[in-house]
């Protein structure tokens, strides 16, 4: 064949949400070209001089809402792989070259994420009980992929309860546990489903989690780190003003 012959040996997408604004996303992707393997030794000259070789992935691309923030990228070494973003009037495209083409039996992965405002995806569902309710895309945006082995994560803020999901498909497993990132002190809920063979003509679909949530939860890091740093002081104060030496003062 001559195209690539593209597979995500795994696929991962983890959601941040928090209530200050913001839901951050993070994804990782290993992916394989599972088409014809290249036989002999590889030269970098003669493969960019030629025009064949249609069958090794040189960039792939994919759409992204318009109102994405922060976008990065890195791989296991750094980010030294080549990357465009062009912000266009419905969507934001992007154009992402691994730092060596992916040839048959080749394979790479890497690391990408964005930040994008929460309003356009949680909302307030019932004031009376505290009830929100999370919209968002399940799968990737590389949507011409398929996932062997995908795993997609919910990160919800310390003091969310009576969490619940929606898929209109089902998955292999899903759990709740417990996530520690930066200053979560008594770590924060976190939703994981996961589901093999994920393909966008079948999966591209929105998942629902609702939740209930006391704004006034969203306090805690703040004040925590606050006490910190002033307990950090008070002893920094306190260490400069005790003398631990045992030689008698001059009189």
């Amino acid at each position: 064949m001559p195209d690539p012959q593209l597979l995500l040996q795994e696929a991962s997408k983890s959601v941040h949400v928090s209530h200050w604004g913001f839901i951050g996303v993070d994804e990782y992707f290993a992916i394989e070209n599972v088409g014809a393997a290249l036989e002999g030794e590889f030269n970098r000259v003669d493969f960019g001089k030629r025009e064949g070789a249609k069958n090794c992935m040189r960039a792939i691309s994919a759409k992204f809402p318009w109102y994405i923030q922060n976008l990065y990228f890195h791989d296991y070494i750094g980010n030294i792989s080549t990357t465009n973003a062009l912000r266009e009037e419905e969507h934001v495209k992007v154009v992402y070259s691994p730092r060596f083409p992916i040839c048959g039996g080749w394979k790479t992965d890497w690391n990408q994420g964005y930040k994008m405002p929460s309003k356009y995806h949680l909302r307030l569902e019932d004031s009376s009980t505290n009830l929100y309710k999370l919209e968002i895309p399940f799968i990737y945006n590389y949507d011409v992929l398929l996932a062997e082995n995908y795993t997609f994560e919910v990160i919800l803020p310390y003091g969310a309860s009576d969490i619940k999901f929606e898929l209109p498909f089902d998955v292999d497993d899903s759990e709740l546990g417990i996530s520690t990132l930066s200053l979560d002190y008594f770590g924060t809920p976190k939703l994981t489903i996961k589901k093999r063979d994920v393909f966008a003509m079948i999966h591209n679909k929105n998942i629902v989690v609702k939740y209930r949530f006391d704004e006034t939860y969203i306090l805690m890091k703040p004040i925590g780190l606050s006490l910190m740093v002033f307990a950090f002081y008070l002893v920094a104060i306190l260490y400069s003003r005790i003398s631990l030496s045992f030689a008698e003062s001059p009189s």
